[in-house]
């Protein structure tokens, strides 16, 4: 198996993860979901190769519908309730990682930012990085800005 490049756990310590592979791309989500999921005004995900992620512990799910019809899938400690992954039913092949449960959340910096229509207006957040109003095109490379 390779090496981890990436590590991380919950706040109580009962679930650990580590990531084999790097992201494939990063961003800070303000979809209503995400927000009250993490009781935060946005959230900083890493989407990785869902097959990069090894658990160590038990993860309690919980499924959503969203707004085309289909489940986003969360994955919390069931002890302290930190949320650690999620999966869309549209994605299978990447799993988003909750970056502030990283061992270096330093490591992995959010490149956009997308659901920008349901953002609350108080929020902040460092300018000159993209902005979708709902989910980045599958085709952006993180070269060109949104309108």
């Amino acid at each position: 198996m390779s090496e981890a490049i990436l590590s991380g756990s919950c706040l109580c310590g009962q679930v650990k993860y580590s990531c084999t592979e790097p992201p494939v791309f990063t961003l800070y989500c303000h979809c209503t979901q995400c927000r009250k999921a993490h009781a935060a005004p946005y959230c900083a995900e890493a989407a990785m190769p869902a097959d990069s992620i090894k658990v160590e512990g038990k993860l309690k799910e919980i499924a959503t519908p969203i707004e085309d019809g289909t489940r986003y899938h969360r994955f919390f400690c069931p002890e302290c309730g930190s949320h650690i992954l999620g999966q869309s039913e549209n994605f299978p092949e990447r799993t988003m990682l909750k970056i502030a449960t990283l061992d270096d959340p330093e490591s992995v910096k959010p490149e956009a930012h997308v659901f920008t229509e349901s953002e609350i207006s108080w929020s902040t957040f460092a300018e000159g990085q993209p902005r979708f109003e709902q989910m980045r095109p599958k085709n952006w490379t993180g070269d060109d800005s949104a309108d």
